[in-house]
Formats: C-alpha cells, sequence, structure tokens
C-alpha cells in the first residue's frame, strides 16, 4: 500500500510539474504562449457575454537581435528576463503577460478599452525604458515598440491579435519606441 501510495504522490508531482511548464515560459517566468492563447479565448468569450471590455498588446523589444549580436544571447536573455519581471511587476493584478515569441510578449488587458489599454501601454513603455539594463558593465538601453487592440463584438481571438498585430508592425515602421492602437474602422492611431 506505501508503495502505491508513493507512486501516486510521484505521479501528481510529475503532473504538477508538466502543467508548469506548460503554463510558464521557463526563461522569463511569464505565462506562455500556448497557455495565454487558451486563457485569451476564455477571457474574449466572458467580455462577450457581460459586454465588458478586453484589450491586447502586443510588446516588441526594439532592436533586439542587435542586443545579442553586440552583445551575446547571455545578456538577450537577461535582457528578456528584466522586460518580463518589470512588466509582471508593474502591471496592475487581473491582467495577463506572456512570451508569445521570440522577444514578443503579450498583455491581455481585462476590462480596460483600447483607450484605457493605450494610456497604461504608453506609461508602461516609458517606466521599461526608463532604467537601461546594466550587466557586466554592459549598458544596453530597453526601448519598447507595442500595439494595441480591443475587443469588438464578434470578435475572435485570431482576430484581435491580428489587428494589434498590425498595430506594432505600425510601432516599429514609424520609428520604434512607440505605441500604436488599431482603429476600430480599420484605421491605425498613434499614441506616444
Amino acid at each position: 500500500m506505501l508503495g502505491l501510495t508513493a507512486r501516486l504522490e510521484q505521479v501528481r508531482v510529475d503532473r504538477d510539474a508538466a502543467q508548469r511548464r506548460w503554463t510558464y515560459d521557463k526563461l522569463t517566468g511569464v505565462i506562455t504562449r500556448d497557455a495565454v492563447e487558451d486563457m485569451l479565448r476564455v477571457n474574449i468569450e466572458k467580455a462577450h457575454a457581460a459586454g465588458s471590455p478586453l484589450s491586447v498588446v502586443f510588446v516588441d523589444i526594439d532592436h533586439f537581435k542587435s542586443i545579442n549580436d553586440l552583445h551575446g544571447h547571455s545578456t538577450g536573455d537577461e535582457a528578456l528576463r528584466v522586460v518580463a519581471l518589470r512588466i509582471r511587476n508593474w502591471l496592475p493584478a487581473g491582467h495577463l503577460v506572456a512570451r508569445y515569441g521570440g522577444d514578443e510578449m503579450l498583455l491581455v488587458l481585462v476590462g480596460l478599452n483600447q483607450r484605457e489599454a493605450l494610456v497604461l501601454a504608453g506609461a508602461l513603455r516609458e517606466t521599461v525604458s526608463r532604467n537601461p539594463l546594466a550587466i557586466d558593465g554592459i549598458v544596453v538601453p530597453l526601448g519598447l515598440s507595442m500595439g494595441v487592440a480591443d475587443l469588438q463584438p464578434g470578435d475572435s481571438s485570431q482576430t484581435l491579435l491580428r489587428r494589434a498585430d498590425a498595430a506594432l508592425y505600425r510601432s516599429k515602421a514609424n520609428g520604434r519606441a512607440r505605441v500604436t492602437g488599431y482603429g476600430v474602422d480599420g484605421e491605425i492611431e498613434g499614441a506616444g
């Protein structure tokens, strides 16, 4: 009986460890892409049902490839960890931050419309960018470009993310270090 109890306990421990690996990015400690996509779908369903606002923000570290090329991948990894930590610590409770891919993060802002999300993203960009990364005597500026979109009637996670991605692309095309919101009518609006 003791052997079976020990095996069952080990199965539970292994299951919990696998769940943590699926949910949290090992490098940054924030939510993984797979997990946030599931969480986003659930939050979209809730927002549609309640008629409440929801916005997403794609965040990209400006010139990340240059950080890796000039200072090495360990410095690039540290930049990712620091940016994720700063975002996670600064973001109010109830919102989600995830590593979406490479140096790109996704914020899910529950209960915020686009205007509120733009204000929050602008303040976050300033907060993170204000303090460069200092590692091994090297000072690395941390600029952020962001794209914001808010949930519209009939939106799926794919359509919402597509608009936020288009807004992020526009931020990068317009010189980086800025926040851009995607307009309801398909127009892109700039926000510093």
